[in-house]
């Protein structure tokens, strides 16, 4: 897992991006994003319910118990009803780079829930997923519910094996960035 501590915050804007690879698509799980605990066994429990073991996150979720796609989830205060799941239909090949982004914009929602968008480019940069290419990328609702904008997140790459079959996450470039207070 990857994770560089608590400092980052919804209502900042802040946005994680990943440039990443593997080896094998099978028997795996994999979180890419924002989760509010440096040292869980994975944000997401479940991919297909979903549930968490977080309380706030915004990931990109690979869980291939569930199905081979990556997938946009993200909780807010532990809700027991989390937004809607992001079916992008993306399924990643072995041994092929692809970015992940992960932003998470402020809104003035009055339960402090940030606008989670999704975005996802070949390793030559070309959008394949966004919601720039008239994808549902932010939920499919007026007001997503995605982390609660005043929480402490960790950029956040995880990677966890579900059978004994050898595989490597091969992380080539990863950023995060955020304004560096709360903008008016």
């Amino acid at each position: 897992e990857l994770s560089s501590g608590l400092a980052f915050r919804g209502d900042r804007s802040c946005v994680m991006v990943a440039l990443l690879s593997l080896s094998v698509i099978t028997g795996v799980k994999v979180e890419v994003g924002f989760t509010d605990v440096n040292n869980d066994p994975g944000a997401v429990a479940t991919k297909a319910t979903p549930t968490f073991t977080a309380t706030d996150c915004g990931l990109w979720v690979l869980d291939t118990s569930d199905n081979a796609n990556w997938e946009g989830l993200a909780a807010n205060n532990g809700t027991t009803s989390p937004m809607a799941t992001v079916e992008a239909g993306i399924t990643p090949v072995a041994d092929t780079r692809e970015w992940l982004m992960v932003e998470l914009l402020r809104n003035d929602s009055t339960d402090n829930q940030c606008v989670v968008v999704f975005r996802r480019f070949t390793e030559a940069g070309l959008m394949t997923f966004g919601p720039e290419v008239g994808s549902n990328a932010i939920g499919g609702q007026a007001d997503p519910q995605g982390p609660n904008s005043n929480v402490l997140l960790t950029p956040w790459v995880y990677v966890e094996a579900r059978n004994a079959t050898s595989k490597t996450l091969s992380l080539d470039y990863w950023n995060a960035w955020q304004f560096r207070t709360v903008p008016t």
